[in-house]
């Protein structure tokens, strides 16, 4: 799983990042605030101006704009299958 974290222009630097499956961390407000979680559900606004429906950890649902520092955990993307060679799939045959 990839992580990226971000601070500066946070939209404009994850808007591309970030699609439905992945979890977004955002820092407490206050200094020593908890943490919090969620699964992004769908990408919503311009490319420019992106925020997000999401589900939390604690099971309530909001739509969030990105305004503070965000840690984005990419979900794994299946890779397709390596593709053997005639004579690579015939050597692995047992006789």
């Amino acid at each position: 799983m990839a992580t990226v974290r971000t601070g500066r222009s946070l939209a404009a630097m994850i808007d591309r990042a970030v699609r439905p499956g992945d979890e977004l961390v955002v820092e407490g407000h206050k200094v020593g605030g908890p943490r919090r979680a969620g699964l992004v559900l769908a990408v919503l606004g311009e490319p420019q101006t992106p925020y997000y429906r999401m589900r939390w950890d604690d099971g309530r649902e909001t739509v969030f704009f990105p305004a503070g520092p965000t840690i984005v955990r990419h979900r794994d993307v299946p890779r397709a299958p390596a593709v053997q060679s005639e004579e690579d799939a015939l050597s692995a045959q047992p006789d």
